[in-house]
């Protein structure tokens, strides 16, 4: 066989090894997307709750009145 000349490996093993690092960092990617989604959503909602408790703190102080 004809070696990789860039990296002193035969072209098969070149292949084989850049295919199986391709399908590894896939995999990983794969899990990283499907767990992004429940990262986002527990995210987004502690963010909500966090925004809606300071609403109520801030009407709270916030003085009363007739503002019609």
């Amino acid at each position: 066989m004809a070696s990789y000349a860039l990296l002193g490996e035969d072209a098969q093993e070149w292949v084989s090894r850049t295919r199986r690092e391709a399908d590894e960092h896939r995999k990983e990617c794969q899990e990283i997307a499907e767990n992004f989604p429940q990262f986002l959503l527990k995210s987004y909602m502690v963010r909500q709750v966090y925004l809606v408790e300071n609403l109520w703190k801030n009407l709270a102080n916030f003085p009363q009145g007739n503002y019609t």
